[in-house]
């Protein structure tokens, strides 16, 4: 059995938890110019549930990562156990759906 290779960072992930972060120390900037030390406890609260956000939205990523990396070496085993059936069956995929599109058009 192939060992788990390591999922390169997606540099459009990075950039969302990057703007979350951001958008995170503004809003605390904001708030703490514009409020009293009595919001200071729900400020926390927000920064703990934006880390807690952040941290499922990387676990996810990284477990959907791994998930499209398993089935691609399951797909590529597939396909090369079996090529005349995989070619038979994209031949057969593509002539329908050829036929479904070409009545539509008309």
């Amino acid at each position: 059995m192939e060992a788990s290779k390591e999922i390169p960072p997606n540099p459009e992930v990075e950039a969302f938890i990057a703007n979350i972060s951001q958008l995170m120390a503004e809003a605390e900037l904001m708030l703490g110019e514009s409020t009293s030390h009595h919001a200071e406890a729900r400020i926390n609260l927000m920064r703990t549930r934006c880390d807690t956000v952040r941290a499922h939205l990387a676990a996810c990523c990284t477990t959907a990562g791994r998930a499209l990396a398993d089935g691609a070496r399951h797909t590529d085993r597939a396909i090369r156990a079996n090529p005349y059936q995989t070619v038979l069956i994209a031949l057969g995929t593509g002539l329908v759906a050829g036929l479904l599109l070409g009545r539509r058009s008309d």
